[in-house]
């Protein structure tokens, strides 16, 4: 089962806004610079049978789209010799589309006998500004009413 390590709760961006707004709004991923691990352990299918195993990796955003959409192992692990393993996976940059809730697909494929087993590791990712980073709008602030005095009895 994977799991995700030192998970970060939240990022603050330093490039300007209304540029990362134009080119997310052009269907462009922008890379956040973050280190996301994660880490996972691995069993020998087969405790007789020595294997080497695969592993494919793809980041799927909450809208179906799939960043880095091919099917190149990044990782081999050799278990001939081991019947466990652990491995770690280190992501510099992650992947940004849209807000929601992105699954980090990792895909373990024997490379001796082709089975093929799925894990899936939802992330929250959220763009958000800070209140003094809000776009500037037209128009003026609303006018406020007067109110009118009545004079005091007396």
């Amino acid at each position: 089962m994977p799991t995700l390590v030192e998970v970060v709760e939240s990022l603050a961006f330093s490039n300007d806004a209304a540029d990362l707004k134009s080119r997310l709004a052009e269907g462009e991923w922008i890379m956040v610079p973050v280190g996301i691990h994660v880490a996972f352990s691995l069993s020998r299918a087969d405790d007789q049978v020595p294997e080497t195993v695969s592993v494919v990796v793809k980041v799927v955003a909450p809208d179906g789209r799939v960043h880095a959409d091919r099917d190149v192992p990044i990782l081999h692990l050799d278990m001939t010799e081991v019947l466990k393993q652990r491995a770690f996976l280190r992501f510099e940059h992650f992947p940004y589309i849209v807000d929601g809730t992105y699954k980090i697909s990792l895909e373990f494929v024997s490379d001796s006998t082709g089975d093929k087993s799925h894990q899936e590791i939802p992330l929250d990712l959220i763009f958000s500004q800070e209140e003094g980073d809000q776009e500037q709008t037209d128009s003026p602030p609303p006018k406020k009413k007067a109110k009118r005095k009545e004079p005091s009895k007396k």
